[in-house]
């Protein structure tokens, strides 16, 4: 039995044109940026932003969107228990023996843009060239 990975066809694209080696240096910084986000509204913006790099790279959506569906039972796992075990600003309200609050959901949705986000960064970087050219040491050039 074989694994096949199953890469996109590489469709011309403003991302896809642009020298690999680049993207992968400003997927870099591009990421711990993502990472360090703190409030639900800058995270909504990156994962609006992530997602029109999704749209000029020219992915196809149901590839990209069945990457997604592989991340999201693991995101779940993560995040189901926030709103009902985090306390903090803002209201709460009980629920029978649990109690939900305002912060946990914030917090929770937060953290799904921000996965999301940088799972769609590596997922156009990786996809809109091929691992040998991003990773050569020298230039074609010379």
């Amino acid at each position: 039995m074989t694994l096949a990975l199953d890469h996109p066809a590489a469709g011309d694209s403003p991302i896809g044109r642009l020298d690999p080696r680049w993207k992968l240096a400003a997927m870099l910084p591009a990421a711990v940026l993502l990472a360090c986000l703190r409030t639900l509204p800058a995270a909504t913006t990156a994962l609006v932003g992530t997602f029109i790099l999704v749209l000029a790279s020219r992915l196809p959506l149901r590839w990209y969107f069945l990457r997604l569906a592989v991340l999201a039972p693991f995101l779940l796992l993560l995040v189901i228990l926030l709103p009902f075990v985090l306390e903090g600003p803002g209201p709460s309200w009980d629920l029978g023996p649990l109690r939900l609050s305002l912060h946990g959901v914030t917090v929770a949705l937060t953290l799904c843009c921000k996965a999301v986000s940088l799972v769609s960064l590596v997922l156009v970087v990786f996809s809109t060239s091929p691992l040998a050219v991003m990773l050569k040491a020298r230039s074609e050039e010379r």
